[in-house]
């Protein structure tokens, strides 16, 4: 979700194509990042409580949309089967529209936009 609304954001590069290309980007994070994660000196979750209360108010209607649009397509299951998972996990809680309590510091900024550093 971070990178459908990075990519929407910075590279003009729509949701529903990020979506479609989610697999090959699983793929590679199991080929070439799972794999080693217990190598490293560190791992940093940067995941923010709030974050999914804002992806949903952000991109919940796309995610209820693709697992209807999807639902029957044999071509799309891989796009089904995450849009369905992410929707499912969405309707467990409330969108937060208001943005405001997110530091322009942060890194979800980066995603959200509003942020202080330039890209």
């Amino acid at each position: 979700m971070r990178r459908m609304l990075r990519d929407a954001s910075h590279r003009a590069y729509d949701p529903t194509q990020t979506l479609l290309h989610w697999h090959y980007v699983r793929s590679s994070e199991l080929r070439h990042i799972i794999p080693y994660i217990n190598t490293t000196d560190t791992i940093v979750n940067s995941a923010m409580p709030f974050e999914l209360p804002l992806y949903k108010a952000k991109l919940g209607a796309s995610f209820a949309r693709w697992a209807q649009e999807y639902k029957d397509d044999p071509l799309r299951q891989d796009a089904w089967e995450r849009a369905d998972r992410v929707n499912t996990l969405f309707q467990e809680m409330d969108a937060f529209e208001d943005d405001s309590i997110v530091p322009e510091n942060s890194v979800i900024r980066e995603f959200i936009g509003g942020g202080i550093y330039k890209y």
